[in-house]
Parts: C-alpha cells; sequence; structure tokens
C-alpha cells in the first residue's frame, strides 16, 4: 500500500516480552525477546517422523544434536502429483495484508482467509498462491507483525498448499514503528535491507524456490555488467552491492519457481521493488532459460491504480527500476510472459498490454481495501486450458461475497506456451 515516507519519531515503551514461536514448516523453536539486541533464529532438530505433504530437509542453520534435520511442508511423498488429465485450476493472490498482521484482530482476517484456501484447496484445485507485499506493516522489538504472518502461513504449509511471497516497502529496515519513514536513516539503503524478514522467510522455508543469490555467480559477468555507467560500487543500485549482500546471505526478495498445472509448464517469478538493473538482467536470464513455460511475475509495485504503468520509482526506489521501464525491458521483451500481479497502489485494476512477440500480457493490481469490517478479499483465477480463458473474482472469505470491483477482469482467447 502506497504511504508517504515521513520522518517521524515516536517514543516507544520498553517492557520485556518473552515469545515462544514454533515454526511448524520447519520444526523450529527460537525465542524472540524486546531487547536492542538483535535477536537470532535457530532451526531445532526435528525428531518425529513428517507424514502427509511433508519432507526432511537438510538445514545447516538447524541447532541442537541432529543439526542438519529439519521439515519442510509442502513436498514430499504424500503430496498430490498434478493430475495430468485435468484442463482447469486455480491460482490465488493475495493483496497487502499489513493492516491484518499489524494486530492481533487483524490477524484473524489474515488467518480466515489462508483457512478458507486450505480448506478449498481441492474444490478449488488450487495450485498455487502468492501475496503482493507488505505482508507486514512494519518491524518492532518482538517482530509481532512477523511472528502473526509466519504463523498464519503455516495454515497453508500444512495444508500442502504452495505459495510465494515478494517484498513491498513495509517489509523493509526503511518503515519503523507507525509505518512512517525511520529517522535518521539512509531510506533508499535501507529500502534494501530485509534482515527480519530473512529471519522468518528464509530460502529453507519455500520448496522448489531458486533465488537470483544462488545464481549470481553463475551468470556474474552478464549481472555485473548491468550496472548503470559511472556508479560507484558501494551504492546500494550497483550490482557489486547486490553480490556482496549475496554472499552473506541468500535471500528470499528475488526468486522464482516451476510447477506444472492444467498439462502445461508454469513459471513464478517474484521480484523487488522497483528492481535494480542487475535484478533485471537476472530475471531476463530466468525468462530465457523457460521459454516452454507459462510465465507470471509478481512484486509489490507494477501495475497503476487506473490500470496505468507509472513512470516514476517513488523516490527511493532504484532510477532504473520504474515499472515502465521494467514492462519495456523485461516484461513485454519475452514471448512466455502471460501475466503480471501487484498492489501497493489504488485498490483493484486490470489491463491487457502486447509484447513485441505479439503476446497478450495480462496484468492485475489488488491492494487492501477500507471497510467495517475491512474484508480480507483474495483474487482467485480459474485457469481454463482447453477453453483459453483466465477469469478471475475478488472473494471475501470472511462473508462470502464477491467485491464487485476488480472481479470483472476476465480473459479469453488466450494463447498458451506449450
Amino acid at each position: 500500500m502506497t504511504r508517504h515516507l515521513r520522518v517521524s519519531l515516536s517514543s516507544r515503551k520498553t517492557q520485556l516480552i518473552t515469545t515462544m514461536l514454533v515454526f511448524a514448516v520447519i520444526g523450529t523453536a527460537s525465542m524472540l525477546t524486546s531487547r536492542a539486541a538483535t535477536p537470532t533464529a535457530s532451526l531445532e532438530a526435528e525428531e518425529v517422523a513428517p507424514t502427509g505433504c511433508a519432507e526432511r530437509i537438510v538445514d545447516s542453520s538447524a541447532s541442537g544434536a541432529g543439526g542438519a534435520r529439519a521439515v519442510r511442508f509442502g513436498t514430499g511423498p504424500g503430496c498430490s502429483p498434478d493430475n495430468p488429465g485435468e484442463t482447469t485450476f486455480t491460482l490465488a493472490s493475495i493483496p497487502d495484508t499489513q493492516v491484518e498482521t499489524s494486530s492481533s484482530s487483524g490477524a484473524q482476517r489474515f488467518n480466515n482467509r489462508l483457512q478458507w484456501l486450505a480448506n478449498n484447496k481441492a474444490s478449488l484445485n488450487l495450485k498455487y498462491a502468492w501475496q503482493v507485499g507488505d505482508l507486514t506493516d512494519w518491524d518492532d522489538e518482538t517482530h509481532s507483525h512477523y511472528v502473526r504472518a509466519s504463523n498464519g502461513l503455516q495454515i497453508l504449509e500444512q495444508a500442502g498448499v504452495p505459495y510465494g511471497l515478494t517484498v513491498g516497502n513495509h517489509d523493509t529496515a526503511a518503515v519503523c514503528y507507525g509505518g512512517s519513514a525511520c529517522p535518521n536513516v539512509d531510506v533508499p539503503r535501507e529500502f534494501r535491507t530485509i534482515t527480519t524478514w530473512h529471519q522468518y522467510f528464509p530460502p529453507s522455508r519455500f520448496a522448489g524456490l531458486t533465488t537470483m543469490c544462488s545464481e549470481f555467480a553463475q551468470f556474474n559477468d552478464r549481472l555485473m555488467a548491468s550496472a548503470p555507467s559511472g556508479m560507484a560500487t558501494s551504492n546500494h543500485n550497483h550490482p557489486q552491492f547486490i553480490k556482496n549482500r549475496c554472499a552473506s546471505q541468500n535471500t528470499t526478495d528475488n526468486g522464482y519457481r516451476t510447477f506444472t498445472a492444467g498439462g502445461l509448464k508454469w513459471l513464478l517469478i517474484n521480484y523487488e521493488m522497483w528492481p535494480r538493473s542487475a535484478v533485471q538482467e537476472w530475471m531476463k536470464t530466468v525468462l530465457e532459460r523457460h521459454l516452454d513455460h507459462n510465465a507470471i511475475l509478481f512484486t509489490h509495485m507494477h501495475l497503476g491504480g487506473s490500470g496505468n504503468i507509472p513512470t516514476d520509482f517513488g523516490g527511493y526506489g532504484s532510477p532504473q527500476g520504474a515499472p515502465s521501464a521494467v514492462q519495456n525491458n523485461v516484461v513485454r521483451a519475452y514471448p512466455n510472459v502471460r501475466f503480471t500481479f501487484s498492489g501497493h497502489t489504488g485498490t483493484a485494476a486490470c489491463a491487457t498490454f502486447t509484447g513485441v512477440n505479439g503476446n497478450q500480457i495480462y496484468s492485475y493490481l489488488d491492494n487492501r481495501r477500507e471497510g467495517s469490517p475491512p474484508p480480507n478479499h483474495v483474487r482467485l483465477m480459474t485457469i481454463d486450458v482447453p477453453g483459453r480463458t483466465a477469469t478471475s473474482q475478488l472473494y471475501v472469505p470472511q462473508s462470502g461475497q464477491t467485491l464487485t470491483q476488480g472481479s470483472n477482469c476476465n480473459v479469453s482467447n488466450v494463447t498458451w506456451v506449450q
């Protein structure tokens, strides 16, 4: 969601709060406190054999006697394979949820949406879900917003619903208490810092995810060559800065995964808000390597509130990462791009664009909405492969209603990548 960044000094009451957070997704138990020191999370050894849609994984961050043992949900022998004979399935796009995870009462709406998706996984033939950023509103000493989000997302994990996340501006170190810009910091630089995000959503939590960091060395020459002319290597927009960060921490702010549904191959890419030049270049390598996949791109900011492609970068993103630049440099440049999803601004919108290869690109915007109570909507997109249609609705699980604005974004005569 858009919120003007302003310097705001907020006094905080210091209180000792000890919260036990159990990560069922990876068999993790970590103690978080509100002391000034930055808490760390560890993965405890999982002693019980996993059942259902789960499997043991090797995770070097696990602690305890059996340090390498952890459990990941969403993969394993108990998962249902894709039915090669199916032709219709559903994808779910979750809008900005910062006002939900910022309070205990809001978290009820957050969890209700996820539980509804889990309960209706079979009837929807739900293949994938993702959230378009601003998962949280800001970070605090107890990481309470992240705790609520992490606990809620376990609902999908335990139901075997694969999902993806992307980082919004409120999920970064640039935003502090109250949702305002952190005082006395370099906002554009801290906008690329996601320490707490990584603590709760490391790569090991997501089945089948390949991150940009894990591939930087493979495409080093190409990514480094994308540096803007004359830019210092210490600049946070320079590829060297990204490379150094990747060397110290493999993060999920830029990543991709593949899956099959409806007899087709699918590629799902999440990328950072107002992406830097090296990130765009990496995205291009991913699309080039998956030309036989129908590509879906999701990020926090791409489609504008009126269905336009904005030309600005918010004043604190990458100057090279305005949506219009990404649209021309990446989205429209490849014949396998079919869909884009984003949030951050406006309420709901949809638009169709034509790629340079003649392919149609269907773009969707879904942001949070006001209401009493505020709706916990989710875009449900039903893909009918032989019918060549993609129909969607903004469904509100807590009321069973469908929102009028943004629900009639149906497309037909879609040409799929076979």
